[in-house]
């Protein structure tokens, strides 16, 4: 499966206006949207075939969390990501699971502490990225990438043995293994809150 994004950037995070009115929203309601978006991010990292994405432009937030769910993630050299949740007085708590298998309890600590843009080379450093290419490069890489997802689907359509290989198989079978069950991996007697009493009543804009 190919991940990309539509136009200059991969993914800009949340809407803002849906996640203010989140901050208005139940306990019970908040826990919902967040079990909506922990399906589809397990989902992602447990498809039964390899995922690869492509990044471009800004990759915020959420979008980041896509990233993590992926196998291999080509980004381009002028990209920018950016874990914007604490510029919203949040913690990228639904994505932090999936990011912190991808690169790793220091790593991800740092990330989202510090809330600061990096590049596609710290990027690669921290094994969020697995390749660094020119824009152009890229853009061949994405159409080849196609080419290639409409041909193996044709091959998957006709049953081709290859698609359904020991090693493949096995392969995803740990994929689909991790992570646990979410949110009964919390600690016990620990209780999700829709918003903080000191928490600001609507959401600013990130710089």
């Amino acid at each position: 499966m190919l991940l990309t994004g539509e136009g200059r950037h991969f993914c800009a995070g949340a809407d803002l206006n849906w996640m203010r009115r989140g901050a208005c929203m139940g306990e019970a309601d908040n826990l919902r949207d967040a079990r909506h978006l922990v399906t589809a991010l397990r989902g992602l990292a447990a498809l039964p075939m390899p995922v690869i994405a492509v990044a471009q432009g800004c990759t915020y937030g959420g979008g980041l969390g896509l990233l993590a769910c992926a196998d291999m993630v080509l980004a381009e050299e002028a990209a920018t990501f950016r874990f914007s949740e604490p510029c919203l007085g949040l913690v990228p708590a639904v994505i932090g699971p999936f990011v912190v298998r991808a690169i790793g309890v220091r790593r991800a600590r740092r990330r989202f502490l510090a809330a600061e843009a990096f590049d596609a080379r710290d990027a690669l450093a921290d094994g969020l990225v697995h390749e660094v290419a020119a824009a152009d490069a890229l853009r061949g890489c994405k159409s080849l990438l196609g080419q290639l997802q409409e041909h193996t689907g044709s091959r998957r359509r006709r049953r081709a043995p290859a698609a359904s290989s020991p090693a493949c198989g096995s392969a995803r079978r740990r994929r689909r293994a991790w992570p646990p069950s979410w949110p009964s991996a919390a600690p016990p007697g620990s209780r999700p809150s829709a918003r903080p009493p000191e928490a600001p009543p609507s959401l600013p804009p990130f710089r």
